[in-house]
């Protein structure tokens, strides 16, 4: 935040881990046009991926790592989409805040973390 109060950037970051992870603050920064990025898993290892909406009982996420269409049906709960302006993941809900280290998963809550970005005036 001090970076960008200092020298007009009106952009602000916010770390959050473990239990202060939640639903809400990232629905918050969403409807607030902002971006969340977000520590998941792939593979039984960390990843990371933007979350660019929470809809319904899915959320959509935007993840870099390529995965080949062959693959997709080693993934239950998760759908590929290419909507490379907003998503190319929808995962469900549940699968999303499962406290098992699940493909895009948000895994145990210790090891769960998020930076919230925000533009701010």
């Amino acid at each position: 935040v001090q970076y960008g109060e200092n020298n007009n950037f009106n952009i602000r970051c916010k770390y959050v881990e473990k239990e202060n992870v939640s639903l809400d603050l990232i629905k918050e920064c969403i409807k607030n046009k902002g971006c969340v990025n977000v520590r998941t898993y792939s593979s039984g290892v960390e990843h990371y991926v933007s979350i660019t909406n929470i809809k319904d009982k899915f959320v959509y996420m935007f993840d870099p790592y390529y995965i080949p269409e062959k693959d997709f049906k080693n993934f239950a709960e998760v759908f590929f989409e290419n909507n490379p302006f907003k998503h190319n993941r929808k995962v469900s809900l549940e699968r999303f805040t499962s406290l098992s280290p699940l493909d895009f998963s948000l895994g145990p809550i210790e090891k769960r973390e998020c930076v919230l970005i925000n533009k701010f005036w």
